[in-house]
């Protein structure tokens, strides 16, 4: 069960995202990560991931291949590498939504970055 608090925490950083004030980096076409510097010399890393995963499923006597996305939040501390928070939506479906919102306007924020830096080096 995800802590409503953590919950709001997630929907703070979809906010600040969308506000351009988070810069993520895209590592695959599927994996997103943020690292923020700690005043007291540690760092928090922070791993998004969608995993799309199919599954074959009998209905009404016709195999049909179901495919669902489920994402991965991770949050680091460096330099130790401790895992402070592990969230799949597998385990914890409630908060797919949410998570799905952060993914989306984590690729709408990157896009937009793209599209500004294209038009950079094109002149425009």
């Amino acid at each position: 069960m995800i802590a409503p608090e953590t919950i709001n925490l997630i929907n703070e950083l979809t906010a600040d995202t969308r506000a351009g004030k988070i810069d993520w980096v895209k590592t695959s076409p599927t994996t997103f990560t943020w690292q923020k510097k700690m005043e007291d010399n540690t760092q928090a890393n922070v791993s998004f991931q969608k995993v799309q995963q199919n599954t074959p499923r009998l209905v009404a006597n016709v195999m049909q291949v179901i495919t669902t996305e489920d994402y991965i939040f991770q949050l680091h501390q460096r330099p130790t590498n401790t895992l402070l928070l592990d969230i799949k939506t597998q385990e914890n479906p409630q908060i797919r939504s949410v998570l799905k919102t952060l993914f989306d306007v984590i690729s709408q924020d990157l896009e937009r970055r793209g599209v500004a830096l294209l038009k950079k080096i094109m002149g425009n």
